[in-house]
């Protein structure tokens, strides 16, 4: 039976662990282990993204956490089924919410109400019952140990012990194994992983001193350079207690079960009197449409059928009736806002919040919500940036913390910050790390570093060159997680079930309830994402027509006109600094080449100007074409009725 770890720590246990879920499941397998547990502090960060690794490599993951209890010390927590991932989930949103922000911590009684479906291991060396039993206190050792006996039952606890060549250890062993039996309790084995290999213990005291120096938190690093990923056979050289090492795969065996990942969460909202979201969908739509169209073409009402059909179908209306709901608070609030993105090809969307006729401009409602794609559609939102947190707290207000909360993000060590703080970490002065700072690129990475010194000239002989230590951590650090971010505008929202029963929740700096997962992740679990945006443009234009209107001037932007021929004289001079999209350098220098005529030459330029098509140079053809310097053609006649109106070039 081989070995499996039950206690590790990746690099989502912020500034402490040294490594990535992903490279954990690669070394894994490369040690010939079929299956291992990630127990990250207070958290479940990195659980999807490392199931999602496990599942591709063929390895059994089990989903814990390690929680840190009242007094300081620590538990480790695994989910041994669905139910108990809610439980994990529900727990850690509780500590960190009933909690200061930053410093979460679990109650017994917190325990005792989420412990249906979890698997307890005592915490090892930084566990209460190992440090009061290294104090020579094993009556409260005992009595302690007792208590989570009554919480979690003789089967659902296990004493944890392990070996890392430190004085003591071997004793402490005995005493726990003599307390395991005399609560007849099993003992299990582990590591405290905090590293892959025995040479990033420099990297894990790295970490660990830039939350003390940088963060000002009062931590310590493990004692030594043995809490790494052992193998099977290293642990059995380590542990004299058999049983120990054969629990370990008895517990992995308890703790399979699979998470809902590509199945669709959509949300719910509530619905008047209790009416069916998508007949209060049909209802609006057809409201809108006679106003929107009149005499209605067939073409537009085949498109709506279509589209309606859809979302029933996906179980979407919901989805829809709550961006509806968003924006009348914003627009009854006075709240400039507009839709963007692929969302503008549904006519559902324009009949609802309106932007752009789809119709009109024959926009592909496929892009938007596709049926042979299962993923979630998008409408990206954006609202006026000095009023955007009204928006968001009237959503999270209105679905509760429980079924509502902020997308996070999760920021990872680039090259300049990465040699800022493990300066700091090591003692440099404020004014030494600006000077081997000062003219590092922000994108560069860490693993790039010694390339950069031979290739850019403001590196060469840099003092940072002979900062030998700097660099080998710093090259380390890539890909790693610095902290919990909040995304940009993400909220997202559950359905019929709590969304903290999917998702840890914490609290933002802003005091808003932020999900401990990103998008991508958000996005695997099915569930939906709103993009809530703040856009300066809108404050700006906002600000304006107030000043026009104190002097007399009261405009309407919607009434204006596209084909107004000041405005293309403005822009064909490329005195365009501050109109919005059109105003740096390279999109000046476009606008002078392509000369824009009529509004579709806007939506080409702006269109043009993107990585995609620069990269294909498909600038050059389309101005030459359009210019009558240089013939259109097809790559197929078929392609004519579709690429007429960009003169053969494919650009959107």
């Amino acid at each position: 039976m081989s070995f499996t770890h039950l206690h590790v720590h990746s690099g989502f246990s912020f500034l402490y662990g040294t490594f990535t879920p992903e490279a954990l499941v690669e070394k894994a397998y490369t040690l010939d282990i079929d299956s291992c547990a990630l127990t990250d502090k207070n958290g479940l960060y990195g659980a999807i993204r490392f199931y999602r690794a496990a599942k591709k490599k063929g390895i059994h993951p089990i989903l814990g956490t390690e929680v840190t209890l009242e007094d300081g010390s620590s538990l480790i927590l695994l989910a041994s089924s669905l139910k108990g991932y809610g439980n994990l989930c529900k727990l850690i949103t509780h500590m960190h919410t009933s909690n200061e922000r930053d410093n979460p911590k679990c109650s017994l009684e917190m325990l005792e109400r989420h412990r249906s479906d979890l698997i307890a291991l005592t915490g090892g060396r930084e566990g209460r019952p190992w440090s009061l039993t290294a104090q020579g206190r094993k009556d409260e050792a005992l009595s302690f140990v007792s208590h989570l006996k009554d919480i979690f039952g003789k089967d659902n606890l296990f004493i944890e012990i392990h070996n890392h060549h430190l004085p003591g250890d071997r004793e402490i062993m005995e005493v726990l194994a003599d307390l395991g039996h005399t609560l007849n309790l099993s003992l299990v084995a582990t590591n405290g992983v905090c590293f892959l290999e025995p040479e990033n213990y420099r990297v894990h005291q790295a970490l660990v001193g830039i939350q003390r120096a940088v963060h000002h938190r009062d931590v310590a690093p493990v004692p030594n350079h043995e809490f790494y990923l052992r193998s099977s056979k290293e642990m059995k050289s380590l542990i004299p207690y058999q049983d120990a090492l054969e629990h370990t795969s008895l517990i992995a065996e308890r703790c399979r079960f699979d998470l809902p990942l590509g199945r669709l969460n959509p949300p719910s909202s509530p619905s008047p009197d209790g009416k069916n979201p998508h007949q209060v969908l049909i209802k609006l739509c057809y409201k809108q449409l006679s106003k929107k169209y009149w005499p209605i073409p067939a073409k537009v009402l085949r498109q709506l059928e279509h589209e309606l059909r859809l979302i029933e179908e996906r179980e979407l209306s919901d989805y829809f009736l709550i961006v509806y709901d968003i924006l009348g608070y914003a627009r009854k609030k006075g709240i400039r806002c507009t839709v963007r993105g692929s969302a503008a090809g549904s006519l559902v969307n324009y009949l609802l919040i309106g932007g752009v006729d789809p119709i009109v401009h024959d926009l592909l409602f496929q892009r938007f919500l596709n049926e042979d794609r299962y993923d979630m559609p998008d409408i990206d939102l954006d609202f006026d940036s000095d009023r955007r947190d009204e928006v968001t707290e009237y959503v999270l207000d209105k679905y509760g913390s429980d079924r509502a909360a902020l997308v996070a993000t999760i920021p990872t060590f680039k090259a300049r910050s990465a040699v800022r703080e493990i300066g700091r970490a090591l003692g440099y002065s404020y004014g030494k790390i600006d000077t081997l700072t000062n003219f590092l690129p922000y994108y560069l990475k860490g693993s790039q570093l010694e390339e950069a010194f031979q290739r850019l000239p403001e590196l060469k002989g840099s003092d940072l060159e002979r900062e030998r230590e700097i660099l080998d951590i710093a090259s380390r650090l890539d890909g790693l997680p610095r902290n919990l971010s909040i995304h940009s505008g993400g909220i997202v929202i559950s359905g019929d079930q709590p969304l903290t029963s999917l998702v840890p929740v914490e609290i933002s700096a802003k005091g808003f309830p932020v999900a401990q997962f990103d998008k991508d992740d958000i996005e695997a679990l099915g569930l939906v994402k709103l993009d809530l945006l703040g856009l300066r443009m809108h404050t700006a234009i906002n600000k304006s027509l107030g000043y026009l209107k104190e002097k007399g001037v009261d405009l309407n932007l919607e009434e204006l006109p596209l084909n107004d021929s000041k405005t293309y004289h403005l822009l064909r001079s490329t005195d365009t600094v501050g109109v919005f999209q059109l105003e740096s350098p390279g999109q000046r220098q476009l606008l002078g080449r392509l000369q824009p005529r009529c509004f579709s030459d806007i939506i080409a330029e702006i269109s043009l100007f993107r990585p995609g098509p620069m990269q294909a140079d498909m600038i050059t053809p389309y101005v030459r074409r359009k210019n009558s310097q240089e013939k259109i053609t097809y790559l197929h006649p078929t392609l004519r009725p579709i690429l007429k109106e960009t003169y053969g070039v494919i650009i959107f």
